[in-house]
């Protein structure tokens, strides 16, 4: 945690997204973790949202917000714009390969500016993928337990990290959502995903 927060004191214009916490079964397990957050977390770097608000980037950063808090079971469960599955209706690309996934993206990120939801242009948008030989919407939806993600997080991180190509509308950060038990410094290498790294070395520009 300490490391991510020394991350954010010298990127002020990164906003890095805490909302992932979910499933408390009692309101009093839930406030017990706020509370926890709480402590670790400086109360004016945290942008929580009110109500089923989705905040644009500018006005994360009106407020000098870094960080994005909020929990599944306060959400409204009709408010698509939240719910990434119902929102981005990306597709799932059946590939390991970091230069065919950057196509993908770029070309999703193209139609969502262009088309149908043009309307969240400004809005914070989130990429989710899962990477595995199993990757369909119709097989993760069933299990994220069944694939085996702890043997190809760390080879999947490292590909994206190595590739130095800079997008045409300038998606350069991905956000894979799963737990992986043999990789503990998983967490600690989230922050350079959203850095241009150079060839020999992992430094940022």
């Amino acid at each position: 945690m300490w490391n991510i927060l020394e991350w954010l004191d010298q990127h002020r214009e990164e906003v890095m997204d805490f909302k992932h916490f979910h499933n408390f079964k009692k309101e009093s397990d839930l406030q017990a973790f706020y509370k926890l957050l709480q402590k670790k977390l400086p109360a004016e770097r945290v942008y929580q949202w009110k109500d089923s608000e989705v905040p644009s980037l500018d006005r994360v950063r009106e407020d000098k917000a870094q960080i994005l808090l909020a929990f599944e079971n306060t959400l409204d469960k009709n408010n698509f714009a939240i719910k990434s599955k119902k929102l981005i209706r990306s597709r799932w690309p059946k590939t390991r390969s970091v230069a065919k996934l950057w196509t993908i993206m770029e070309e999703e990120y193209k139609q969502r500016s262009l088309g149908w939801c043009s309307q969240y242009k400004y809005k914070l948008t989130v990429f989710q993928w899962i990477l595995s030989k199993f990757t369909t919407w119709e097989y993760m939806s069933k299990s994220l337990e069944q694939v085996t993600k702890e043997e190809k997080v760390h080879d999947i991180l490292q590909k994206w990290l190595a590739y130095s190509q800079t997008g045409r509308f300038g998606v350069n950060i991905v956000i894979a959502d799963f737990a992986v038990r043999n990789y503990k410094n998983f967490a600690r290498d989230i922050p350079t995903l959203n850095c241009k790294p150079h060839k020999t070395t992992n430094s940022c520009d």
